[in-house]
């Protein structure tokens, strides 16, 4: 669990300073609103890492 957090908290502040250079504007939507759904795909993604089954190997 612990690797899981530091795996998680690396690809937060990552995700956070390039989300300029990882984002891209579709036409009809809010710079506001496409922000939102970069945060929300990016805490969706670190849970989802988090939470997975631990892999046997």
């Amino acid at each position: 669990m612990h690797q899981r957090w530091v795996i998680a908290s690396e690809l937060t502040f990552q995700g956070l300073a390039n989300i300029d250079n990882v984002m891209t504007i579709r036409s009809g939507s809010s710079q506001i609103d496409h922000y939102q759904q970069y945060i929300n795909r990016l805490i969706d993604f670190i849970a989802g890492g988090i939470a997975a089954d631990e892999c046997s190997r």
